[in-house]
């Protein structure tokens, strides 16, 4: 009898499997320090995949590696935060909440960070362009994009910017229309 106690004794962490009274299958197990359940499933095969599924998703955080893209929130849910955050160390934050909210939000705000690349960085840079920004606004707008990506890549939402290490072609657009020489200097 002590032995069919033993063989039945899970492994700490490891989650469960059981039957529930009304006769459905369900699991639980525990994920950051908290215990989690999802119940109804018609068969006990059904609830060990999600269960299996379950602790894939554990073992992924535990070991550094990228969050599934299709857990992580948009760009727009993310971007309150880094606003809220960039108002208490860039004397520019209000200005930056206005531009990511006019020119950015509606090209990158329901986008997951996984899903923003090189093209469409370009094809923003061109639409705006269109638009009759200067391309130094335009450098600034794709500034701001970078830092938001900066600290996704700190936080762990994102491995890589796409607005930074842009193509040649992107970057001849979005040069300085400035010229210091060209411009009168006053003594």
């Amino acid at each position: 009898l002590a032995s069919a106690a033993m063989a039945r004794r899970r492994t700490r962490g490891e989650g469960e499997v059981f039957k529930e009274p009304n006769g459905r299958w369900a699991v639980r197990w525990r994920e950051g320090g908290r215990r989690k359940y999802r119940g109804g499933f018609d068969s006990k095969a059904l609830a060990q995949r999600v269960l299996d599924h379950a602790r894939g998703q554990v073992a992924l955080q535990r070991s550094g590696l990228p969050a599934d893209p299709k857990t992580v929130p948009t760009l727009g849910e993310l971007a309150k935060d880094w606003l809220e955050r960039r108002q208490a160390t860039h004397k520019a934050a209000k200005q930056d909440r206005s531009q990511w909210n006019k020119h950015t939000a509606p090209w990158f705000g329901r986008k997951r960070p996984g899903e923003v690349d090189h093209a469409l960085v370009r094809s923003f840079v061109e639409s705006k362009l269109g638009e009759g920004l200067a391309s130094g606004t335009v450098r600034v707008l794709i500034a701001n994009l970078s830092s938001l990506y900066v600290d996704l890549i700190e936080r762990g939402l994102a491995t890589l910017n796409p607005a930074r290490g842009l193509p040649r072609g992107t970057m001849r657009l979005i040069k300085p229309s400035h010229d210091p020489r060209t411009t009168p200097f006053l003594e």
